[in-house]
């Protein structure tokens, strides 16, 4: 654990950044008062994405029958306004 003053903290924002993130503890004080610790934020609470089908996909039936050109009657029921 190391202690930085304010200043010492925004003149040196990106290394502190970097060291916090590489797990070390610093602390951040104004007139040796801690205010601030760096520390990273963790990601565990967040899930990871899942990629690939839905789990209500259409089959392959009702994707051909929703790709298939409409039928006259299909067409007939369309109005134009």
């Amino acid at each position: 654990m190391e202690i930085i003053n304010i200043h010492q903290a925004k003149t040196h924002f990106a290394s502190l950044s970097k060291r916090a993130l590489d797990g070390e503890e610093i602390i951040v004080s104004k007139h040796g008062k801690p205010l601030i610790k760096l520390v990273p934020v963790s990601t565990s609470k967040i899930p990871a994405r899942q990629f690939g089908r839905h789990p209500q996909s259409l089959g392959q039936d009702a994707q051909q029958r929703a790709l298939a050109p409409l039928t006259e009657d299909e067409l007939g029921n369309w109005t134009v306004q």
